[in-house]
């Protein structure tokens, strides 16, 4: 898990929430990798809803970026970055992240 935390939605307004994520990204020894935000799940581990993903099978670093559309949760809710292969051996790295929440 690269990042969690508690986003209050409360203090935004409209029905729906514009989820986006961007990252510069990169794999290891030929994996396919995606960097995923996710809604809620255990703080410690790497579940939840998938909300928006990056995927990546590049050696040199990517600019990519995503987003979503969603229902807007209703008070804090827990979002997470995670990042996972398909494959192994190999791993995805992400740097320069950024997340932004917006009313719809």
């Amino acid at each position: 898990m690269i990042w969690a935390q508690a986003v209050d939605f409360s203090e935004l307004s409209g029905d729906k929430v514009t989820c986006s994520i961007g990252a510069i990204v990169r794999v290891t020894d030929g994996a396919t990798g995606t960097v995923e935000l996710r809604l809620r799940g255990d703080d410690d581990k790497p579940d939840g809803t998938p909300v928006a993903a990056i995927v990546t099978n590049s050696a040199q670093d990517e600019i990519k970026a995503a987003r979503a559309d969603i229902t807007k949760p209703s008070g804090p809710t827990l979002m997470k970055l995670v990042a996972s292969t398909a494959s192994t051996p190999g791993s995805v790295i992400a740097s320069g992240k950024s997340m932004s929440f917006r009313s719809r």
